[in-house]
């Protein structure tokens, strides 16, 4: 027995010594320099209840014995050490306050020792760098898949968007399983195998979750691509038409009478904006009919979901083709913000939008404990989900650019709003929104999107426009052809001016999402803050103690989500604002280096295609996008620009010495503008680097229903229980 014992205190004695390590506390040795402990005396052995096996085993007097001794110890040691302990009012006080609460909730938190947590901690830290990799990896190959598909032949773009969706898939599944081998390495190898054997189910599910999100991910933004394409390919359509009317205004300006002229640049650009203003005035361009009508879209798909409910017609009107939303009046907002909507949704009860389903909350005989912790904790949930609902909304949003609306968009949003409502009724088995709930944030949701849409549909009209074509496709050629013909350049070194024009363009449309995977990596490796969720809330909850602002903390306890996201963006934005050892802005200096490799492999493009015999410039022009398709997506750039006797090439060898110069000259040109290169910047990205952050980092966001610590779990929904390293010391709900 005493060889148990043994072991059981070298047991405590490594649990403290881990506990006091992770606090800091260099005093603490043994577990007895935290609690006084006699492995001889305070270890009780207790027989089986019964002699035998049940149901005809007697009881085991020996049993009730040791029970007897036990309660006599524990109820003499006090006396005998001069220890003031609770009362057995105030105990049972306490332990009711617990039961009730247990009864309100079907929740269930595991706690950890600090040889756990460190065990867990160790293990976090590998999955998140395994599934950051992953990030990178699968990035990566998709941005050459987009480059690809900008550059496809237009005959070929359906049957390649196929072809890329099955590779890519097959590049995800191939990584997912590389990395799942990985992981199995880490379990097998580990020192404390024995501990995190319990968290490889979780770990694994991560993995999986992380596949099948990259997957979805993945078919979602090559289909915004291909539909960018073929928005792409009906602009070519359109301008075709104009094809003569280019040439002979090509032909004009090239042939103009410089003589006795003498004109700065600042003069020429005046000089060709005259002749381009009165050229296209000339021109007549069919409207563009527009039968689009969002309003009604909304109105058919809220009338298809609520139809059924005779009190909600009565509330919508349709006068003069526009749909009114009436009730969203009762929760008109200052500011469309998820924050103003759920904080400024009190003009109606909150708790009306909530039918209470279970039977513990209509009895009538409930104390005024539980009466207080059941109405704060429905409001909370409320506003909870309703954020939550906001969210995802406004994220939907942002991933659908430059494209034309759809009614397929109205429909996402639908579904976006109804497995929120289910999950949310899930989770909560006791609770069932109203559908008083559900029309009045459907109808909001509406009202915010619809405007979006419009001018989304706005733009996108604008675009397709044939004098706004010719304008932003055109007219840097032509200016180029008028400048080359006044300063006499040769039509190669003409016809290099206007490659690099349209590179320059490509190159800075290319920037921004490799910028923002390489600040996420930055922040990731040197920052211990994002290298785990433990460090993060950590971190957040240091700054707020060290703010010293209340009512912020409060907002962390009811929202950590949203909490966590503001506070990982602001730290993202004021990291990249700082300046580094040799006096240069982070984000910048990234910005100059990416810029400058993407310039040097198109030099190595440049020189790579020899151009040597009688090669044609058109297949020359054509084997350059070859080559340059995984470096930048520019097929849009090239957009038929030397089909024009005007900057007509023959001497290619030439050409490539003046474009190889022009590129070295874009080194030094633009090092001042990205210098300068602001986060604002990178909102064409498909996501920033504080939401790359929060994808990795986040995961469970579950509360424990007693002290709203926050689940550890990095997977959003892990199958088993919630796991949290220590209850808050601050009482149920946040607070006493």
């Amino acid at each position: 027995m005493s060889v148990s014992y043994e072991r059981l205190k070298k047991t405590l004695d490594t649990i403290s010594t881990a506990a006091a390590e992770h606090e800091g506390i260099n005093e603490i040795l043994s577990f007895n320099d935290v609690i006084e402990f006699d492995e001889n005396q305070q270890i009780w052995y207790f027989p089986s209840l019964w002699h035998g096996n049940p149901p005809m085993a007697p009881i085991n007097p020996r049993y009730s014995e040791k029970a007897f001794d036990l309660k006599n110890h524990i109820l003499k040691y006090p006396s005998e050490k001069n220890i003031i302990c609770l009362k057995f009012s105030d105990l049972r006080h306490r332990m009711s306050n617990i039961w009730q609460a247990i009864l309100s909730e079907n929740f269930v938190f595991s706690f950890r020792n600090h040889l756990e947590i460190k065990c867990f901690a160790r293990l976090e830290k590998e999955i998140l760098s395994i599934c950051l990799e992953v990030r990178n990896k699968v990035n990566d190959k998709k941005h050459c898949y987009s480059n690809k598909i900008n550059n496809c032949d237009e005959f070929k773009l359906q049957s390649y968007e196929l072809a890329v969706n099955r590779e890519m898939r097959g590049f995800i599944e191939e990584c997912h399983s590389i990395f799942s081998k990985q992981l199995e390495t880490f379990f097998e190898n580990d020192r404390e195998k024995v501990i995190i054997e319990q968290w490889k189910f979780g770990a694994k599910s991560k993995i999986d979750s992380l596949k099948d999100e990259l997957i979805n991910e993945t078919e979602s933004n090559f289909y915004n691509v291909f539909q960018l394409c073929k928005a792409k390919y009906d602009q070519k359509k359109q301008i075709a038409q104009y094809g003569n009317e280019i040439k002979q205004f090509v032909g004009q300006i090239a042939s103009t009478n410089f003589r006795d002229s003498e004109m700065d640049d600042k003069s020429l650009r005046r000089k060709f904006e005259e002749k381009w203003e009165e050229w296209i005035d000339g021109l007549s361009f069919r409207k563009i009919e527009d039968k689009t009508n969002i309003l009604r879209d909304a109105w058919k798909i809220f009338m298809t979901t609520y139809a059924q409910h005779q009190v909600i017609c009565n509330k919508f009107e349709l006068h003069d083709e526009n749909v009114k939303f009436y009730n969203v009046d009762t929760i008109t907002i200052p500011t469309i913000e998820c924050k103003d909507f759920t904080t400024n949704l009190s003009k109606d009860n909150k708790l009306n939008y909530i039918i209470n389903s279970s039977p513990h909350f209509v009895e009538k005989s409930i104390d005024t404990f539980r009466n207080n912790f059941i109405e704060k904790n429905r409001i909370n949930e409320i506003e909870h989900y309703t954020s939550k609902i906001m969210r995802d909304v406004n994220i939907y949003l942002k991933t659908i650019k430059d494209r034309d609306f759809e009614y397929n968009f109205l429909c996402t949003i639908h579904e976006l709003f109804s497995n929120r409502i289910q999950k949310f009724e899930e989770e909560y088995p006791q609770y069932k929104l109203t559908i008083w709930y559900q029309v009045k944030v459907f109808a909001h949701i509406l009202k915010y999107a619809v405007p979006h849409f419009q001018k989304m549909h706005s733009e996108y009209l604008e675009k397709q426009n044939p004098k706004n074509i010719l304008i932003e496709k055109y007219k840097p050629q032509a200016y180029e052809i008028f400048k080359g013909t006044y300063k006499q350049n040769s039509k190669e070194k003409t016809a290099a001016n206007i490659l690099i024009d349209f590179l320059l363009k490509a190159i800075y449309a290319s920037l921004n999402d490799p910028l923002s995977r390489n600040i996420t990596n930055i922040l990731k490796s040197a920052h211990p803050e994002f290298q785990s969720k433990k460090d993060l809330c950590k971190k957040v909850m240091q700054d707020l103690r060290n703010e010293g602002s209340f009512d912020k903390y409060i907002t962390y306890i009811r929202e950590p989500q949203r909490s966590l996201e503001s506070w990982v963006e602001k730290y993202v934005f004021d990291y990249c604002k700082k300046i580094d050892l040799n006096g240069k802005n982070i984000l910048g200096n990234e910005a100059n280096e990416i810029f400058r490799n993407k310039v040097t492999q198109l030099i190595e493009c440049v020189k790579k295609e020899s151009g040597k015999g009688k090669i044609l410039f058109e297949d020359w022009l054509q084997k350059f996008n070859k080559a340059a398709e995984e470096v930048i997506s520019h097929s849009d750039t090239l957009f038929n620009i030397f089909d024009m006797k005007e900057v007509e090439v023959k001497d290619i060898k030439y050409f490539k010495k003046e474009l190889i110069k022009s590129l070295e000259d874009l080194k030094t040109s633009q090092k001042k503008i990205l210098d300068d290169w602001k986060l604002k910047e990178l909102t064409s990205v498909n996501k920033q680097p504080h939401m790359l952050i929060c994808d990795n980092i986040l995961g469970c966001m579950k509360q424990c229903p007693f002290c709203k610590i926050i689940c550890s779990c990095t997977i959003e929904h892990p199958g088993k229980d919630h796991t949290a390293p220590s209850h808050y010391p601050t009482g149920l709900m946040g607070s006493h």
